[in-house]
């Protein structure tokens, strides 16, 4: 998941309900390694809750990292979700993936954000 702000926290508080049905899955949530490390104690409320949920945190930056380093993020991952919001911009999730995977992922949900979101499959599955 890109993302734990206003659209992301909601969506990474369904998928843990949800991986809790389905072993062996796991969820995970990038997120600029400052914010992991807060001390403002609200936003430390909120990583606090994700772990307790189970969720893994990955440090990685959007909007400064590099391609090469995200694409090493994201090689890690067979679904990315985009909820980064407007932090990325409205339109770069997408693209940005798809540059740092160097092609189109096996899944990928874009910036529920976005006009035109859909879903794309992996194997022939959703």
């Amino acid at each position: 998941m890109l993302g734990a702000g206003e659209l992301g926290l909601p969506v990474l508080r369904n998928l843990a309900r949800l991986a809790k049905r389905t072993p062996g899955s796991t969820i995970s949530v990038l997120l600029r390694d400052s914010t992991i490390n807060t001390q403002v104690p609200e936003k430390k409320v909120e990583i606090d809750e994700l772990r307790g949920l189970g969720i893994q945190m990955v440090a990685a930056d959007l909007v400064n990292d590099s391609i090469d380093q995200l694409a090493e993020v994201f090689a890690r991952f067979d679904t990315v979700i985009g909820c980064a919001g407007m932090v990325a911009g409205r339109e770069t999730p997408e693209p940005l993936i798809c540059k740092a995977w160097g092609r189109q992922p096996p899944s990928i949900a874009p910036n529920f954000q976005a006009p035109g979101v859909r879903w794309q499959k992996k194997n022939g599955r959703e």
